[in-house]
């Protein structure tokens, strides 16, 4: 995924409309992701879940859209016979009809992607489930029970910023289709379930980056790693929850080495994100050798469009 080569500096929601048949995605690592992913899950599930009561019903509702958008668009990895989905990749099969977990729990075995749900309760915007097994931060576990403008605290100028248009947007998701957008960013870890005290583990791996990085710019693309995230809305009809999926992606910065577009565009976001904002994505730290990374990347591509 390549956010950035449509994304703007300054903050934005970026939200726009997708179909019904790309609403998940299913990698080609998808069994060795969903191994990790239950893994997690069950070593600290307190952690990477929460619920509450009211949810249910919602949670019913997404497994039970979820299990037949698998099915029908993923048809190579999923089917559905009986209310038991089987996933070929997996070599596993999922009785929709269990009873023993939550329905949103029973999600993470099987999906890729995390998923909240969002309900009006008592008058209010309320996130009443969360299931998050790649950030491990748990903020987002964390904002269970509370209104969404709480999930956005930490980020530097998002509510007092779109914190109105947030709430216009979030009242406007209908059943028709998905929406999606997109964050990323620069990470010297490459593992898309990142480690437990994300923050703190990442400025660690920067230390480590930095001293091999200062002065040889052109190590950047075999030590940084772009992650990005594909965050996608629907409304459910029957409860009218919102479902919000988080799809995470992690690819290396050499990857995009000969695309001019791709690195024109993290350029011209590097140089213009405003400077909370990079300390808030650890990149300040890495902005100038990135830089550097591309300019000699894109004299390079100059070079070789011209013999």
């Amino acid at each position: 995924m390549k956010p950035y080569l449509w994304l703007r500096a300054p903050l934005q929601l970026a939200l726009r409309p997708t179909t019904w048949n790309s609403w998940t995605m299913v990698g080609k690592h998808h069994a060795d992701i969903m191994v990790q992913k239950r893994q997690r899950l069950a070593a600290s599930p307190e952690f990477f879940y929460r619920s509450l009561p009211e949810s249910l019903d919602a949670q019913h509702e997404l497994r039970e859209r979820l299990a037949a958008h698998l099915a029908a668009d993923h048809s190579v990895h999923f089917n559905l016979r009986g209310g038991i989905l089987h996933c070929a990749s997996q070599a596993a099969s999922h009785d929709l009809g269990d009873s023993s977990r939550e329905p949103l729990e029973q999600i993470s075995q099987f999906a890729e992607e995390d998923f909240m749900l969002l309900q009006m309760i008592g008058g209010k915007l309320l996130i009443t489930a969360a299931a998050n097994a790649y950030s491990s931060s748990g903020r987002l576990v964390k904002s269970v029970g509370k209104e969404v403008p709480w999930a956005h605290i930490p980020v530097p100028g998002v509510q007092e910023q779109l914190g109105a248009r947030i709430d216009k947007i979030l009242a406007s998701i209908h059943t028709d289709f998905p929406s999606e957008r997109f964050n990323w960013q620069l990470t010297p870890i490459g593992d898309v379930f990142f480690p437990l005290n994300p923050h703190a583990e990442n400025s660690k791996a920067l230390d480590k980056a930095l001293t091999l990085i200062e002065g040889r710019p052109e190590r950047c693309g075999e030590l940084l790693w772009i992650r990005a995230e594909r965050q996608t809305l629907v409304r459910l009809p029957r409860t009218g929850a919102i479902a919000f999926g988080i799809h995470t992606f992690s690819d290396p910065l050499a990857s995009i080495e000969h695309e001019r577009c791709c690195l024109e565009a993290i350029r011209n976001l590097l140089v213009n994100f405003s400077a909370d904002r990079l300390r808030y994505l650890e990149m300040d730290r890495i902005k100038h050798p990135v830089i550097d990374w591309i300019d000699s990347a894109l004299m390079r591509a100059s070079r070789a469009q011209r013999s």
